[in-house]
């Protein structure tokens, strides 16, 4: 949805009141239910059923009201948040992407020690807590992801291991931009 052709006053203006409307909704929607002659179970199925959907028409308001405060040419823009995603065996390749994309005036995610493996980090630990560490800091990137605008796939000699491909199918589904460090990106995707 692109932002309507009107001041910055005025497109805060709307958002507010839609975001009101939409509080005044959900407060009037807990009265209907509550003076309902239904069931407490079926008034608990209403209410859960509309309780989503108000949430959902909050989540896209305040995104709305968050693209429209980035697209309006009088004011600064926010730098875009890019998540470096890639083998931790390319700690080189973390430490450059980091540098690029920071001049290039970017926000940038990463891992959280690019100076080492994860197998160097962890490896005295016993296999089980690895793995729960592992999983723990792969999750961890997942809510970096969600973070970003874009991600940038460090994928050094045409390199994408299991968890980096998991994040990048993650991205998509997320409809976030993926950009790859190397122009060998996997199933001819650029």
């Amino acid at each position: 949805m692109t932002q309507p052709k009107v001041g910055k006053n005025k497109w805060n203006q709307e958002i507010s009141d839609a975001l009101e409307a939409y509080r005044l909704a959900h407060r009037y929607m807990g009265h209907l239910l509550r003076n309902s002659e239904s069931g407490p179970e079926a008034r608990g199925l209403i209410y859960a059923q509309i309780a989503h959907a108000l949430a959902d028409i909050s989540a896209a308001l305040v995104e709305l009201q968050r693209i429209g405060n980035g697209d309006r040419e009088d004011e600064q823009r926010q730098p875009a948040i890019v998540c470096l995603c890639g083998s931790t065996r390319f700690s080189e390749a973390f430490r450059e992407a980091n540098f690029r994309e920071t001049l290039a005036g970017r926000v940038v995610l990463t891992i959280g020690c690019d100076t080492r493996t994860d197998g160097d980090l962890f490896g005295q630990l016993p296999e089980a807590e690895m793995d729960r560490i592992k999983a723990s800091l792969d999750e961890l990137h997942l809510r970096k992801i969600d973070l970003a605008d874009e991600v940038l796939i460090l994928n050094v000699g045409g390199y994408i291991g299991r968890s980096t491909r998991r994040e990048l199918e993650y991205a998509l589904k997320q409809g976030k931009r993926v950009r790859y460090l190397e122009d060998t990106a996997p199933n001819g995707k650029q």
